[in-house]
């Protein structure tokens, strides 16, 4: 456990806890859609059970969030030093889902 010396060192903690809401909006068999820094496309959904199928590409690679149920926070990381991003799904269609991608501030505002 590290305990902070002075109001800087808060200050920088709190930018990398900070976080920022990116709502979105994907249908089954669509083109990847650019939410804030990565690509997401729906693969498939379950709206019995509330479960769905997102690919998030990473440099053209998909990274499979597979059977996921709705409000699951998934986490997922782009590169090796960077913080978590986050998937929450709040609604499950036939067709598709919304939610929204948790990103740290200092992400979103590149």
């Amino acid at each position: 456990m590290q305990i902070l010396r002075n109001q800087d060192e808060v200050n920088q903690l709190l930018a990398h806890s900070e976080k920022t809401s990116i709502p979105f909006e994907l249908l089954r068999g669509s083109e990847p859609q650019l939410v804030g820094p990565v690509h997401l496309a729906l693969k498939s959904t379950n709206q019995k059970n509330y479960r769905y199928t997102l690919c998030v590409y990473v440099e053209q690679t998909c990274l499979e969030l597979k059977d996921r149920n709705r409000f699951e926070v998934v986490e997922f990381i782009l590169s090796r030093n960077s913080p978590p991003l986050e998937v929450i799904a709040t609604r499950v269609t036939k067709d598709g889902i919304l939610g929204y991608l948790e990103v740290p501030r200092d992400i979103a505002g590149r």
